[in-house]
């Protein structure tokens, strides 16, 4: 009694020393989801902000640039605009229409520099600039290395937009072609600052704005250092417009923390990533979006939008809480799984006795409420091998019956056989409590015998079920009727051959007989000598033989739709098969084989069908030479793989088919030969067999010399 005290206490220190191991291991897993779940909620939260802001610029850009196709439709694509333009290649003209443009637009101008238009810039075709309207006095220089917006217009005649670095400045430019009639004679361009954009976009969305550009980019345009527009930024490689800080820069503070920032944002802004950070110290989130070259994609700038967020420390805040809480509530938890665990301890030596006996058994053991899967034994995870736990599989299934499938047997149960509803319950109370049914995996079908027993486990009703396997033996029964069906339909088949010859050699006779009556009551009736009774007599005769014809044919169509059952079979052992038939007959008549069939190919379908078409087709084609008198005769069988199909021609030289004839040579009862030596039928046999039992294609081609039969099926190799 001691020994068993002091195993006990020993059992309950090392659970203690366990559970505590595993409350720490808990309070360590804690920080870490909570921490990689907070850092996923904000990074989650910094990039709907991303979003957001990109839109917001995007959706800024589309109104300027709507402005500017206003501009460009109701302003400058005017005709007296253009007459003035026309005329601007004419040098000694240049300074009168310039001054004649200037005097036009400048009232329009001024009211168009209230909207933030920067610049209207008129160039010629050759990329000098005409007429600069921010700098009148500026003109005649050559734009080509500095605005490739320019170039690219004059060069294409078509509009382009982006922003772009020029000779005096920055800004968001719009050129436009300007056409004569369709004479292409310059271009124009409509231009905003940034600071008008930004101060937009700060005006209608409550954030704050900036611009950082990169320094070489600065640097390529004014190559001499002459620039004054720009101060350097606390980030490496990037300026800042004087401009735009000077008007935005009191809410907007760019050095707070700069080196933390350049060490935060440095590479992702060199890549020129579209991304947004958290700046704990302002609590605000500050999204870079990039400005590219719109024809070279080179970086050119940034646009940084800066606005208040509390939802980040919040989340913080709240992580903290959750973390605390969390650690208390595991606590309070492991101390009520040691007590759990205590008094189960008293129950597992019996479990574990019964779970021995379950799965000593080949079959399926379950354990049901009537709804979910209670307990199984380990034979039900050996055969449902894709679901690891219980939960899986109910999680998968909300009906047992699911997994049973619907066949035609009536012998085998199903959803479709049992309603759902108590399904167990409607089971338990047939009278018969054994039945069949079929599971279906990636390997195929499974058997079983199914039986089950209402039962009571704690006062609550449950449900035994014990599912055996019997796959082997239904498997086995089945290949028995196939075998069966098989031998039956190879028997009709070797008889298909002979019963089409003897269609016509059965009709001959009543066929000679009927004429021989009709000549006599026809020699008898011109004299006369014809009574009723002879002629009732005749008329019997004459219908019993064309009965017997009937009977003839009703036996060939019950000949010819048999139970059937397909199998793979090998083309070029049935190519073989049936030139061990045709070949002394060739040889006889002197016709020779060419075969080429050295790809060994296989099909699903019926062997037997598949030897007497290719017996019909050689046939034929030993006809048409023999008809014809050919010199030279043969008959070429080609096999070989297309793709995924099987191509198998055979062609010969005796002449070819009758153009007329040609559409009709694949219908019942129509032959080219005469009545003694052709049915109809051989070819319309060929094509019912391949389309519809082999699920093929044949068709017929004329050669040069011949005929070519060719035949597709499905390449099962």
């Amino acid at each position: 009694m001691n020994k068993t005290i002091f195993k006990e206490k020993q059992s309950n220190n090392k659970l203690k020393i366990s559970l505590f191991v595993l409350f720490i291991v808990i309070v360590a897993s804690i920080f870490v989801i909570f921490n990689f779940e907070k850092k996923y909620k904000i990074q989650q939260h910094l990039n709907v902000q991303t979003q957001l802001f990109n839109s917001i610029y995007n959706s800024s850009y589309d109104k300027y640039h709507s402005i500017a196709d206003t501009v460009y439709d109701t302003i400058i694509n005017k005709e007296n605009i253009i007459n003035i333009l026309k005329e601007s290649s004419k040098l000694e003209k240049q300074t009168e229409l310039r001054e004649k443009l200037y005097t036009h637009l400048i009232t329009d101008y001024k009211l168009l520099k209230n909207r933030y238009i920067k610049q209207l810039h008129f160039h010629l075709p050759d990329n000098s600039s005409f007429l600069r309207m921010h700098a009148p006095k500026l003109y005649g220089d050559d734009l080509s290395s500095v605005r490739e917006s320019v170039v690219y217009v004059n060069d294409s005649h078509k509009p382009i937009d982006g922003f772009e670095e020029g000779k005096l400045s920055n800004g968001f430019r719009f050129v436009y072609p300007m056409f004569d009639a369709n004479k292409y004679i310059g271009s124009v361009e409509i231009s905003f600052s940034a600071l008008s954009i930004l101060t937009k976009i700060m005006q209608d969305y409550d954030v704050f704005a900036n611009l950082l550009i990169r320094k070489n980019v600065v640097d390529r345009a004014f190559p001499n250092g002459e620039q004054d527009f720009y101060i350097s930024s606390p980030l490496n490689n990037f300026y800042f417009e004087k401009q735009i800080i000077s008007q935005l820069g009191s809410k907007f503070n760019p050095n707070k923390n700069a080196q933390e920032m350049q060490t935060k944002i440095g590479p992702r802004l060199k890549g020129g990533e579209l991304f947004s950070v958290y700046n704990k110290y302002q609590d605000r989130v500050i999204t870079f979006i990039p400005i590219r070259h719109t024809l070279t994609d080179e970086l050119l700038a940034y646009i940084i939008l800066n606005s208040y967020s509390d939802y980040i420390a919040n989340k913080i805040s709240s992580s903290k809480i959750l973390i605390a809480s969390n650690i208390l509530l595991f606590a309070l938890i492991l101390t009520f799984i040691y007590r759990e665990i205590i008094s189960k301890n008293r129950l597992k030596t019996s479990e574990e006795k019964t779970r021995t006996i379950l799965n000593a058994t080949d079959s399926i053991i379950i354990l049901s409420d009537g709804s979910d899967i209670i307990e199984v034994n380990s034979s039900f995870f050996k055969f449902f091998s894709q679901h690891k736990t219980i939960e899986s599989f109910n999680h998968r299934y909300k009906n047992f019956c699911q997994v049973f499938k619907t066949i035609e047997d009536k012998n085998f149960i199903s959803c479709a056989t049992t309603k759902q509803d108590n399904w167990f319950e409607n089971l338990c109370d047939n009278n018969k409590q054994t039945f069949k049914t079929v599971i279906q995996k990636d390997d195929g079908l499974h058997y079983f015998l199914f039986n089950i027993k209402a039962t009571f486990v704690n006062d609550k009703k449950m449900f035994l079920i014990e599912l055996t396997n019997i796959s082997n033996e239904v498997l086995l029964t089945e290949k028995i009727k196939i075998k069966d069906i098989q031998l039956f339909q190879k028997h009709k088949m070797a008889q298909m051959g002979e019963m089409i010859n003897n269609i016509a050699h059965q009709w001959r006779q009543p066929l000679a007989i009927i004429n021989t009556i009709i000549a006599i009551m026809k020699e008898k009736s011109l004299h006369n000598k014809l009574d009723n009774k002879e002629l009732l007599k005749k008329l019997k005769s004459i219908e019993d033989n064309t009965q017997y014809m009937s009977d003839t044919i009703e036996d060939f169509l019950n000949f010819h739709k048999p139970l059937k059952s397909k199998e793979f079979f090998s083309i070029n052992e049935a190519i073989e098969s049936t030139l061990n038939i045709i070949l002394p007959s060739l040889e006889a008549n002197r016709i020779e084989l060419i075969k080429e069939c050295q790809t060994p190919l296989s099909t699903l379908g019926y062997k037997q069908e598949f030897t007497q078409i290719l017996l019909v087709i050689i046939s034929n084609a030993k006809d048409a030479l023999l008809s014809n008198n050919t010199k030279n005769q043969f008959i070429k069988i080609k096999l070989s793989r297309i793709e995924k199909n099987i191509e198998l021609s055979i062609e010969d030289n005796g002449g070819g088919i009758d153009k007329n004839i040609f559409p009709k040579i694949f219908e019942p009862y129509y032959s080219t030969k005469s009545l003694t030596q052709g049915s109809g039928l051989g070819l319309y046999i060929v094509k019912m067999i391949i389309q519809n039992s082999m699920d093929g294609s044949v068709e017929a081609q004329n050669t040069q010399d011949g005929a070519k039969f060719i035949i597709r099926l499905s390449d099962e190799s």
